[in-house]
């Protein structure tokens, strides 16, 4: 790099998924401000900025244009002029790397079709980015968790039956055993049991198996009919008092589990675990459920379905 040219780096997806960053425009811009700071020290002189913006294409416009706008407040401060500012992405040096980004050729034909319901559309726009960027989560040391609530009548058997095609299309086109879809199914009425305590260890033990499972490729836990667990408490029996405390206790360590920073010290049996969904249907709608289930951090995120 010439003298007097600044040389900045901006890992777009790593600066705004970070947790422990409570201002990713203010970190940016004040670590922008002190590169540009000490290479005016350094040389006496500042000439220009090369800005290398790397992975621009996995997050929105909006954080694309805030980016950008620390990007010229921090070169106003050093009255450098536009043609002095170079933003190069990353569109000729990353698209082609395997290493980094997944070759989504293969799979161009995994879309809604054009006759898909809202429905369909509304599950494919949930899964399909968790299908195309898994080497981006594979790069990142990444496991990303997420939860979704399908609420409707039949939509339990309405979401396996789109589940198991979406799986057979994925599985038959896929080149890597990383791109896999798996499905587990826990049905609330199949581990009820009249013996104390036997329904919580029958809920325990089914979920503990399925996540013990989760590895390569995608896999989903369908929790089906938890409208089990209604609204009103006095409907509640003890029984589904304990159940649902011990179903919240298993969602709630799947979220603390979410590796959203990207693991440096992890061994390498944890490195090839992938996306984790958990879906839960529900033949009631969502009002009608315990508000346990549906606060943020959980449940929040609904889908419904109409025949």
């Amino acid at each position: 790099m010439p003298d007097g040219i600044a040389d900045f780096s901006i890992d777009a997806v790593c600066l705004f998924i970070n947790p422990c960053i409570r201002d990713p425009v203010e970190l940016l811009r004040s670590k922008l401000i002190r590169c540009l700071l000490n290479e005016c020290l350094q040389f006496r002189t500042l000439k220009g900025l090369k800005c290398r913006l790397q992975n621009h294409r996995f997050v929105t416009p909006e954080y694309i244009k805030s980016i950008l706008a620390a990007v010229e407040e921090a070169c106003q401060l050093f009255k450098l002029p536009e043609c002095a500012v170079d933003i190069v992405t990353d569109d000729k040096e990353e698209v082609d790397s395997p290493a980094i980004l997944p070759k989504p050729e293969h799979m161009a034909h995994i879309r809604p079709m054009e006759n898909s319901s809202h429905f369909e559309r509304a599950l494919m726009d949930f899964f399909t980015p968790f299908i195309y960027h898994n080497a981006l989560y594979k790069h990142y040391n990444l496991q990303p968790v997420e939860e979704l609530l399908i609420c409707g009548a039949n939509a339990s058997k309405k979401f396996i039956r789109w589940f198991k095609s979406l799986q057979a299309v994925v599985n038959d086109s896929s080149t890597s055993h990383m791109e896999l879809l798996n499905l587990h199914i826990i049905r609330i009425e199949d581990i009820l049991s009249p013996y104390f305590g036997e329904s919580e260890r029958r809920l325990a033990s089914s979920f503990g198996y399925a996540m013990s499972t989760v590895g390569k490729g995608l896999t989903c836990i369908c929790i089906e009919g938890i409208h089990h667990f209604q609204a009103n408490k006095d409907d509640l029996t003890d029984l589904d008092r304990r159940l649902l405390a011990t179903l919240l206790l298993l969602l709630d360590g799947v979220s603390k589990a979410d590796t959203i920073l990207p693991m440096s010290n992890v061994d390498a049996k944890a490195r090839l675990k992938g996306p984790l969904m958990i879906v839960a249907t529900s033949d009631k709608p969502s009002e009608e459920l315990s508000e346990s289930l549906t606060r943020p951090g959980r449940l929040s995120r609904t889908i419904n379905y109409t025949d």
